[in-house]
């Protein structure tokens, strides 16, 4: 990498963190922000994990958060120590925890990393400078600035998706896989394994790469399998304890709260468990909601998000374009294509997951994990399609699509004012 690439890279990766910080400093209500900030005081000052009484009903909203893996909030740990040292920032919406919401730049630095990484590997021939232009240009997601604006574990999930589809673009396009690619799909899977479960389904997309690399590569048996058991036995050894004791914790073999756990059953939102809904009922509920998975799917907060729906729609409307672009280029390799269409089957099997999880909703944040490497690519098709059909510039595109999202970001500034 050139050094002028790398000075570029942190031009935009201050933009960015600029942006969020600008809502940071103006957001008056985020999802959840109580409970997430709870989690990262425990941990910050205490050095301890939450336990059921932390987080039961009456204290900060109850939630049984004390189950959410502590890596999700390290991001956050430092700021907290940084805003202990200066106290309340005055002028801020939060002058108390605006600091702490500052921890989130090295997740939008990261998260620019990891994205630029996943379009080089994406468009192989271009240059470094048009790759992070697209990067960048995904990165104004406005929902991505927003996650990077307040304290929360949505951020860290779509990292950790961002950074599994990275490793399993480099898997695929590799003649075969060896132990380094291994040891990388299980960190990836393992940081999948600590953030949010909708994560999951993007690690099990790595694996996936990873056995199809090896079940094809002109190799003798042994050492195809060689990096899938490094990538399992790092997945198992950095995930497994945390998870077993989440499931010693809960006790009732649900993965919710439950009548059969009484302490999961206070630690509700409510503190209580919310009726029971039929099958039927959740299908046609869920059915009712279909036509709003494009909009969802850009949604910053859908509870006070100020933009028409029609430019949600659009843009979900582009995405599939630029997927179907993709999908025509010849400058993506086929394994490349392969992997964007089972990413957009994880997309809507995510969809089905968390539509089955009553009284949530299916959209929104959720899909984000599985959506934005989605979106990348689809930035990455377009790039790649106007390159070979045409003279201009390729950068056009993505200097295009950031100048859109772009002038879409600063009108939901202004909307929270």
């Amino acid at each position: 990498m050139r050094r002028s690439d790398l000075l570029l890279f942190v031009a935009a990766a201050l933009v960015l963190v600029a942006l969020s910080s600008v809502t940071a400093w103006r957001l008056d209500y985020a999802p959840d922000e109580t409970s997430h900030l709870t989690v990262v005081e425990v941990v910050a000052d205490e050095r301890r994990p939450l336990t059921w009484e932390d987080t039961r009903y009456g204290a900060d909203r109850g939630h049984a958060y004390h189950l959410y893996s502590p890596v999700a909030y390290l991001p956050y740990v430092p700021a907290r120590w940084v805003a202990e040292a200066v106290g309340p920032l005055e002028g801020a919406a939060h002058p108390d925890r605006v600091v702490v919401r500052f921890g989130a730049w090295s997740i939008a630095v990261a998260q620019l990393a990891a994205t630029w990484s996943l379009v080089r590997r994406v468009l192989r021939t271009s240059s470094a400078r048009l790759a992070l232009a697209v990067a960048v240009a995904v990165n104004l997601v406005p929902q991505l600035r927003y996650m990077h604006a307040y304290i929360t574990t949505d951020g860290m999930t779509v990292l950790a998706a961002t950074v599994a589809v990275a490793v399993s673009a480099r898997v695929l396009q590799r003649p075969r896989a060896e132990v380094v690619d291994g040891l990388l799909c299980g960190l990836a899977i393992a940081l999948c394994a600590h953030v949010r479960y909708n994560a999951l389904i993007v690690g099990a997309v790595t694996l996936l790469a990873l056995a199809w690399r090896a079940a094809r590569a002109a190799q003798p048996w042994r050492p195809r399998l060689r990096p899938l058991g490094v990538a399992l036995a790092v997945a198992l050894v950095l995930s497994a304890p945390f998870h077993l004791w989440v499931y010693e914790e809960q006790a009732n073999r649900h993965v919710t709260a439950s009548t059969t756990h009484e302490q999961l059953r206070e630690s509700t939102f409510l503190g209580h468990l919310t009726e029971d809904v039929s099958t039927a009922e959740l299908i046609r509920i869920r059915g009712a909601e279909v036509d709003e998975v494009g909009e969802g799917m850009w949604l910053r907060f859908q509870r006070y998000h100020k933009i028409s729906a029609a430019i949600w729609r659009v843009l979900a409307v582009l995405t599939v374009l630029g997927v179907v672009a993709a999908l025509a280029s010849r400058q993506l390799t086929r394994a490349i294509k392969v992997l964007t269409i089972v990413l957009v089957v994880a997309f809507f099997v995510t969809w089905v997951a968390m539509a089955a999880q009553w009284p949530f909703t299916a959209h929104g944040r959720f899909l984000l994990p599985v959506g934005l490497p989605i979106v990348a690519i689809a930035a990455s098709g377009y790039t790649a399609l106007l390159g070979e059909r045409s003279r201009i510039p390729a950068v056009v595109v993505p200097a295009a699509v950031a100048a859109g999202l772009g002038s879409l970001l600063l009108d939901g500034i202004r909307a929270l004012r």
